[in-house]
């Protein structure tokens, strides 16, 4: 056999093998290229399929649904903070001032009740407080109680009790009550009074 003829049969036997190597790979690819458009098409859709609150969810739908819940709790967490965070809600300062003013109240009403107990007539108590209500906003302190114990001098002891209380070190002026005498068969003479206390 010539050169020529074992040059030729060469070319033959690679053109052979390459046509083999280039048909495998295009039924290799053929193949797998099928098999991904099934599986991604019929097969992984019912695999990856997420079951939330009773439906059954894609990826996509998984990662919307992770996305709006991001944003709502981003949302609330500002809601929290600006309703814990006392430096950044207004409504603090306001409560604080409230708060300190409770307690000053604490003290107001203890120093109100220090001066009824200092009215005794024969050993009996004779100014008797009902309610006090304070408003923080205006200072004021509106006082309710009565006077008895002390038969016709109900409205005399009212008078001092009056004076007593405009003389303590928180309040600014006080608003004279309505002096009345009323009966009662329970109470007997007793004078009702309201006092309308400005505080400082």
């Amino acid at each position: 056999m010539s050169n020529k003829q074992k040059s030729l049969t060469q070319k033959v036997k690679t053109a052979k093998v390459v046509r083999r190597i280039i048909i495998s790979t295009f039924l290799f690819t053929t193949v797998f290229t099928g098999t991904l458009l099934v599986s991604e098409i019929f097969i992984l859709p019912r695999l990856t399929r997420v079951e939330i609150e009773g439906s059954a969810n894609s990826v996509s739908d998984v990662q919307q649904y992770h996305s709006d819940l991001t944003a709502s709790l981003s949302k609330l967490e500002q809601e929290r903070n600006f309703y814990v965070l006392p430096l950044q809600n207004e409504l603090f300062s306001a409560m604080k001032e409230i708060k300190y003013g409770q307690k000053d109240y604490v003290i107001q009403k203890e120093m109100l009740g220090k001066a009824a107990d200092d009215f005794f007539m024969e050993g009996e108590r004779v100014v008797f407080l009902y309610s006090m209500h304070f408003d923080a906003q205006d200072s004021t302190l509106e006082v309710r109680g009565d006077v008895r114990n002390v038969g016709p001098r109900s409205m005399t002891i009212l008078a001092q009790f009056t004076e007593s209380v405009r003389s303590l070190p928180f309040v600014s002026s006080v608003q004279n009550p309505r002096f009345s005498r009323e009966y009662s068969e329970e109470l007997g003479a007793y004078s009702p009074f309201v006092l309308r206390i400005h505080t400082q």
